[in-house]
């Protein structure tokens, strides 16, 4: 990758020097050399895109946590939940049921709550109080970090 972009970078130095030259000396030919180092710099720039995507998405699927099987004898057959979401109750059930369900960093000039690690929860004036109060004093969820 790196490579693709240091050559494309090559050709488009190329591609001036040479728009340069057949400008001046009114050369047809060194301008339509410089069309296609151009051209070739956007064909290399997108393959060089296209690879540093594939990479990110494969490092990000290596970095994703892995789903264990479920146990033996713990489907619907004996008696324990058929599906995890039938297994564990939705958030705003579970923001009331559990007074202590976790600190988060609430900002009131900007009616946020972090959690405790986003950069946004490091300002002046933010106190720490449970998820729970924070909704019930209208505060919203970051959007950036999601607590």
């Amino acid at each position: 990758m790196v490579g693709l972009i240091a050559g494309s970078l090559v050709l488009l130095a190329l591609a001036s020097v040479t728009l340069g030259f057949g400008w001046l000396g009114a050369n047809s030919a060194l301008v339509w050399v410089s069309i296609i180092c151009s051209a070739s710099t956007a064909v290399a720039l997108t393959a060089a895109y296209s690879k540093s995507k594939q990479m990110a998405d494969r490092a990000r699927s290596a970095q994703a946590p892995r789903r264990a099987a479920p146990a033996r004898g713990t489907g619907a057959a004996a008696g324990g939940f058929a599906t995890q979401a039938m297994a564990r109750p939705d958030r705003r059930s579970r923001d009331r049921m559990s007074p202590n369900d976790g600190e988060v960093v609430a900002v009131p000039e900007r009616r946020k709550f972090h959690r405790a690690d986003c950069r946004y929860a490091r300002v002046r004036g933010a106190t720490k109080m449970t998820k729970s109060s924070a909704r019930r004093r209208n505060f919203d969820a970051c959007g950036i970090c999601k607590p």
